[in-house]
């Protein structure tokens, strides 16, 4: 019999899991600024190397009301697969421009331009 778990019982697990996971997560080095970086090349190279379809891993799977609900541990296969187009990555001379009118593309700022060359962790 599956255990159904009230909305704010649920919210306060889901919360106690993130806090005792983030609290094991190391910190790279160069602080704040180095830690965001990281988790962006992080998301970057699992959402860009993943098929929701066939790459997500559970204990096991349950259909409830048509969507499928995975029992922990869950894992997501995010490796670069055979077959998959190599990585594009531009000329200097493109991203000397980019550089150059990255103020122009976003007047209003707040957007950081990346390093396209380190988007990935490999």
């Amino acid at each position: 019999m599956r255990e159904t778990l009230s909305a704010a019982s649920f919210s306060d697990t889901i919360s106690r899991v993130a806090r005792a996971l983030a609290s094991r997560v190391p910190q790279p080095p160069g602080g704040a600024s180095a830690s965001r970086r990281a988790r962006i090349h992080f998301l970057w190279s699992t959402f860009t190397r993943f098929d929701p379809a066939a790459d997500v891993h559970a204990a096991a799977v349950e259909l409830v009301h048509n969507h499928p609900a995975f029992t922990p541990p869950v894992a997501i296969d995010a490796r670069a697969k055979p077959g998959y187009p190599a990585e594009l990555s531009c000329d200097e001379r493109t991203a000397d421009r980019v550089t150059a009118r990255w103020g122009d593309y976003f007047p209003a700022g707040g957007v950081e331009m990346g390093d396209s060359e380190r988007a990935d962790l490999d």
